[in-house]
């Protein structure tokens, strides 16, 4: 596809950002989208949260940074944000324990105009990090997605959200998760064994919430990770990943920034193939198409390239597998490559002919699962047809446009 044609309409829907907010009628349809974060959370900030409380985790705050054309859009949230409070929004704001890495200024600001504020001790509780990205709004509107709360996710990284409005069940049902963040951001908090009722669910992958979405029939429930963290009735996040490549009959596309069936953080390092057995099971047994695209940038582990070579292989003419695997490269000018920890392909999301699952920034490998390093998140399960169109469009980006994908072949290098 010419990147001047006009896009697909369910193209549009993921890349249209100047769309009118939804209306804030009760009987308004629940409408999801793919989202780039800024111009939602702009939305967010702007026409919704007037009187109902304004739930937001994110594992870091970092909007405010040097005087750069290209942090505008960080410091305009954080400046949405402070005015919230002012307007008898209550706002919440659950984060990950601040390091050196991060400043305290961006939290210390929205504390002073208002805002609660709680870090969550996940290193004590579960020996990881709290990893979880997202919005909730007036009870009804909410936004996950990959995108961290930082300057560089606005304008620098390469991210993947969904929005979705008029939604007060699925809210109610994230803001679960929230509220056991919030409790376990008190001082010398403990993870409830078992978690009480009230963080319970009837949203999983047994029973997932059924409702129109965009007008089209839809399933949809929120997982959680790590075990410890699941209420009643939770999915494991694990379990939600494999359910849905094991569903597939047709073709499995997945977009990842790290793909690595190894314990990443682990001492002795230790090999977990829990993910890529059952992508090698679905193309040998049920003969399903698979693409991967995958982050590639000056972080990326060396020994991510042989396991991808490894997983290219399946693919034959003469068995008919069908298993590609591209390494999705973000061009950097001089200025930018000096920038740190950015022009990465950072989104993690999987669709399917039946589903697509939207995870919220960890890389495929175990320290995103039950061990050793657990990182606490809450992917998203939608109709497959609103980050189809997008993955095919990056999939097929022929070069030199930008950003730009790099095919891998067992005979290649990175």
């Amino acid at each position: 596809m010419n990147y001047r044609d006009k896009p697909p309409r369910s193209l549009v829907a993921a890349m249209n950002y100047r769309d009118k907010p939804p209306s804030r009628s009760r009987l308004a349809p629940v409408t999801a989208h793919c989202a780039r974060p800024l111009k939602r959370w702009v939305l967010f900030c702007c026409f919704f949260g007037f009187f109902l409380p304004f739930p937001v985790v994110f594992d870091h705050f970092s909007l405010f940074s040097p005087p750069l054309p290209i942090s505008e859009q960080g410091e305009q949230i954080l400046e949405e944000l402070l005015k919230l409070p002012a307007r008898g929004v209550s706002v919440r704001v659950a984060v990950n324990t601040p390091t050196s890495k991060f400043p305290l200024s961006d939290l210390q600001a929205l504390e002073r105009s208002g805002a609660a504020v709680r870090t969550v001790d996940m290193p004590r509780l579960t020996r990881g990090v709290l990893h979880t990205k997202f919005w909730i709004v007036d009870g009804a509107h909410l936004y996950i997605g990959s995108a961290n709360m930082d300057w560089r996710s606005l304008t620098q990284v390469k991210e993947l959200g969904a929005a979705v409005y008029n939604c007060s069940c699925l809210a109610r049902d994230l803001g679960k998760v929230f509220e056991a963040y919030w409790v376990l951001g008190l001082p010398n908090a403990s993870i409830p064994t078992p978690w009480p009722a009230t963080f319970s669910t009837s949203f999983n992958m047994e029973t997932p919430l059924e409702l129109n979405l965009n007008d089209t029939p839809a399933a949809v429930y929120f997982s959680s990770a790590p075990p410890s963290l699941c209420a009643p009735g939770r999915t494991e996040d694990l379990r939600a990943l494999l359910g849905v490549i094991d569903a597939a009959e047709d073709f499995v596309h997945v977009a990842v920034m790290s793909y690595l069936p190894t314990m990443e953080f682990s001492y002795p390092k230790r090999f977990w193939p829990a993910i890529d057995n059952r992508l090698r099971k679905a193309v040998f047994e049920r003969r399903v198409k698979v693409r991967l695209l995958v982050g590639c940038w000056p972080h990326s582990k060396a020994e991510m390239f042989p396991f991808l070579k490894s997983l290219a292989a399946v693919g034959d003419n003469r068995t008919r597998y069908s298993v590609e695997v591209r390494l999705f490269m973000v061009p950097s000018s001089e200025a930018q490559a000096r920038i740190p920890y950015a022009r990465v392909n950072h989104n993690k999301y999987m669709v399917t002919e039946k589903a697509a699952y939207v995870a919220l920034g960890v890389p495929w490998s175990p320290s995103s699962f039950p061990a050793p390093l657990p990182l606490p998140l809450a992917p998203f399960l939608i109709p497959w047809p609103l980050p189809f169109p997008l993955f095919l469009f990056l999939w097929s980006l022929p070069l030199p446009h930008f950003p730009f994908p790099i095919p891998i072949s067992p005979s290649s290098s990175p």
